[in-house]
């Protein structure tokens, strides 16, 4: 893999993409959307199912032959953001993973971001993780949203879902 490619509301996708970039040592390149996003953004987004406009990505991301797209899971699709900048890179990449901090886990999820990244790439990712907040979370707090949409995850919380990231990060075999 040769580059990192992420997209981040609330900083806890950018935390994972930093690990994992820093593992393979390799760039993580940021997604920015051309207007500033908020959670009325986000939501309007998952309603009517629109894509947002995004700054150009650096010459180094089109140059890159393999990439971990690293973003957030709403409402079982992908950020919109992410998923302009996984269309706009994925014609010119061998093959790409994708990795999310989400915040709970739902039934038929995976299927359906692995579903949307094809729709979005052309072809599925060759490995993806999708790690649940709410699984480092306290039991009372399991299942609230507010509690959940407000974590905030640091460097050190990763270690929670190491074995996702091992995984990630493996070379390819």
């Amino acid at each position: 893999m040769e580059i990192v490619v992420y997209h981040s509301l609330t900083g806890n996708n950018r935390v994972l993409a930093a690990e994992i970039a820093r593992r393979l040592g390799v760039s993580a390149v940021e997604v920015e959307a051309v207007r500033r996003r908020r959670i009325w953004t986000v939501f309007a987004d998952m309603i009517l199912r629109r894509d947002a406009a995004i700054r150009p990505l650096p010459a180094a991301a089109h140059a890159a032959r393999s990439a971990v797209f690293v973003g957030p899971v709403y409402d079982m699709g992908l950020a919109a953001p992410l998923r302009a900048a996984v269309a706009a890179l994925a014609p010119g990449l061998d093959a790409y993973d994708f990795a999310s901090l989400c915040g709970w886990r739902r039934e038929g999820e995976p299927e359906a971001v692995r579903a949307a990244l094809t729709a979005a790439a052309g072809r599925p990712p060759r490995r993806m993780e999708l790690m649940a907040v709410e699984d480092m979370m306290p039991a009372a707090d399991k299942g609230r949203v507010t509690a959940i949409a407000a974590q905030r995850i640091g460097p050190a919380d990763l270690g929670h879902w190491s074995a996702q990231i091992d995984r990630l990060t493996a070379p390819d075999g």
